[in-house]
């Protein structure tokens, strides 16, 4: 969408960004004339303050220190996931985020449920990271392997 005055709600980042933004919007609405700035305002400085918590580490600092507070473990989830294995799927994750990061949410969220396997890594045929989603999808990116009990990315391809 190219008009300034739409916003493409499609991941969860934007629909905590859209949730948030309603709560502040009644929040004006409700409040006494000019007590707050305009819509536009409200939403600029609203992706600011979000990117930057992205672009310093800092919501992901949050998150670490406290995982259960920030993230669902969902064990129904996790044997929906080996049934599908089970059956010959293939499953693949695609995230932003670095391994270091994406490997402590799974081992949160997938290990600890397992029953068929002894670790998420087993699971997953394909863990790929650092996906830059949505340019992922369309652009012709490197891949980069990563040791898992190292960390270090090597790449052996063109």
């Amino acid at each position: 969408m190219r008009d300034g005055n739409y916003l493409s709600i499609d991941t969860s980042f934007s629909i905590a960004f859209a949730g948030l933004f309603m709560q502040l919007v009644e929040l004006k609405d409700n409040s006494e004339p000019n007590e707050f700035p305009e819509y536009v305002k409200i939403a600029d400085d609203l992706t600011s303050v979000l990117d930057r918590a992205h672009r310093d580490g800092s919501l992901k600092d949050e998150v670490r220190r406290d995982l259960s507070r920030f993230i669902i473990q969902d064990p129904a989830l996790v044997a929906g996931l080996e049934r599908y294995k089970k059956h010959g799927k293939k499953l693949f994750v695609v995230t932003n985020s670095d391994y270091s990061y994406s490997k402590l949410l799974l081992d949160h969220t997938i290990t600890p449920y397992l029953k068929e396997h002894a670790h998420w890594s087993e699971l997953f045929d394909y863990v790929i990271t650092l996906a830059a989603k949505p340019r992922f999808f369309v652009d012709n990116q490197r891949f980069l392997k990563i040791d898992p009990s190292t960390e270090t990315m090597t790449n052996n391809g063109p």
